[in-house]
């Protein structure tokens, strides 16, 4: 059988396997000295090994043809033989990957593999080049990979891990979830760190209280695995704070952006922003969200931001809800007080106006309040009525029964207007949709609460009916953008006047 590996240069080994042996090694020393003129410096000491095994060869050739061994030393010839055939194999195996794997698929060593991929590539080459190696000195590469194959079945159960550990290592490195510098966390793990480098078999992370931990690759590869980058991605951070159930999320929102304005840490773009998230079991649940790069050490920015929210609640006089619970064994509290009040506001209403305190006084307490927040629907056109709403504080638009964001506004109402009275009266739907401009809060009068009032107080009426007309007239101008004339006024008053001493029974004076 023919070899494809030729060692014996000149003489009686011409006979076995030709010149092509030495052609071949003088070529890998030619093509080693051409690389080394043109690799980067860093990839020529690769070039030492395959240089040095193919002068292993040529010097092997020379010993056996100037001193041409006996045919009785058979065996010490035929280990030369191998020894030979091996080192001009892994010679060309080491050129060729220098060649391929560095020079062109690493660009000249400017973007190399990574060293695990890299030495792994080179130990599988190296593997099949000293079988080869092996099978032309006439060695039997079946027994050997047969032998082979018992020694790693019965080391198998000891070194599963230490594979196992190894193979993870590689798909790290192949995969590349994260460099060198970039700040991960792993599921399971209260830590998190900067990557400092990756071996065979652990991921080294520090810390940022300066502590370096050895992660196996494993986990990397079956656990999931966040990535904050290395200070060019942002994310996004939540914080938790209560408020108590007495301040307007509105309020709590305004004083807690004011105060970040000017955080280290936080992001411009997207803006901060504050959530209403939970109502708790003592006191409402926000949540502060902002975006940061501050990967290493965001506690510090979260900290900042909560300092900043106590003294934003205190500059506003906000509290923090406690977790307790109160039991409440005293008899009802005198409501007095808060009723003097609403009336008190009450009386800014031009169809409460003209009524004495008392009267004023009567009639919050057949009402209640209901807060809004800003651009909240208080009511739709379109909608069955049975309540009018006044105003008491903030400030609300009416608009036309037009859907969508571009609905048109007509007029805008304060403190002491009121809206919805037609609808109360007639029964008809609502004319116009009704939309808070800020945080406001009304005083709901329900039709049996209204017709008990007109009862009492039949003034009301008269001053009723003075406002209707001259929203009626208002409405009209602005949805038919037509005027108006003072007659046709003064006679829709007498109409709507009449109409509510029909609908409710009052008798002329």
């Amino acid at each position: 059988m023919r070899l494809p590996f030729h060692i014996d240069p000149i003489g009686r080994l011409l006979n076995d396997v030709g010149i092509s042996g030495p052609t071949v090694a003088l070529s890998i020393l030619a093509a080693d000295a051409l690389l080394t003129s043109i690799l980067h410096r860093d990839l020529k000491r690769s070039l030492r090994l395959s240089a040095s095994l193919a002068w292993l060869y040529l010097v092997i050739s020379g010993v056996r043809c100037l001193a041409p061994i006996q045919s009785h030393d058979n065996e010490l010839e035929r280990v030369f033989k191998v020894i030979a055939a091996v080192a001009l194999s892994l010679a060309l195996a080491q050129t060729l990957f220098v060649l391929i794997v560095d020079f062109v698929l690493g660009r000249n060593g400017k973007k190399p593999l990574r060293p695990m991929i890299r030495y792994g590539l080179l130990g599988v080459t190296f593997l099949v080049a000293a079988l080869a190696g092996l099978r032309a000195g006439g060695v039997a590469t079946v027994g050997v990979l047969a032998g082979g194959a018992v020694v790693i079945g019965g080391l198998g159960a000891a070194v599963a891990e230490v594979l196992r550990q190894v193979g993870a290592g590689v798909l790290v490195q192949y995969a590349r979830p994260f460099e060198e510098g970039d700040v991960v966390k792993l599921i399971n793990h209260d830590k998190r760190g900067m990557v400092l480098g990756t071996n065979w078999r652990t991921t080294t992370l520090k810390s940022n209280d300066g502590i370096e931990y050895m992660v196996p690759n494993s986990e990397f590869v079956t656990q999931t695995v966040t990535n904050y980058g290395h200070g060019d991605k942002i994310f996004r951070r939540d914080l938790d704070f209560e408020g108590m159930y007495e301040a307007p999320p509105e309020r709590v929102k305004q004083a807690v952006l004011s105060a970040m304005r000017d955080v280290p840490g936080i992001e411009p773009t997207p803006p901060p922003a504050v959530i209403v998230s939970a109502f708790g079991a003592s006191g409402v649940g926000y949540q502060f969200r902002y975006w940061t790069r501050r990967a290493e050490d965001y506690e510090l920015v979260d900290a900042d931001c909560r300092a900043r929210i106590w003294y934003a609640f205190a500059r506003a006089g906000l509290g923090f809800p406690f977790p307790t619970r109160t039991l409440h064994l005293a008899p009802p509290r005198d409501l007095s007080e808060h009723q003097r009040s609403v009336a008190t506001r009450l009386r800014r209403a031009s169809l409460f106006a003209s009524l004495p305190e008392d009267a004023v006084l009567d009639i919050s307490l057949h009402g209640h309040e209901e807060p809004y927040g800003a651009n909240e629907v208080i009511v739709k056109a379109g909608e069955q009525g049975k309540s009018m709403h006044v105003v008491l504080d903030g400030e609300v638009a009416v608009c036309a029964a037009e859907e969508g964001p571009n609905r048109r506004e007509l007029f805008r109402l304060g403190a002491g207007d009121f809206f919805g009275e037609m609808s109360l009266i007639t029964g008809a739907p609502r004319t116009a949709t009704v939309v808070t401009v800020t945080d406001a809060r009304t005083f709901v009068i329900d039709e049996p609460s209204f017709r008990a009032m007109l009862a009492r107080h039949p003034e009301v009426a008269e001053a009723l009916s003075e406002v209707l007309a001259h929203r009626q007239a208002e409405l009209a101008s602005k949805l038919e953008q037509r005027a108006v004339d003072e007659n046709q006024r003064r006679a829709t008053k007498s109409v709507m006047l009449a109409r509510l001493k029909g609908l409710f029974g009052l008798a002329d004076k």
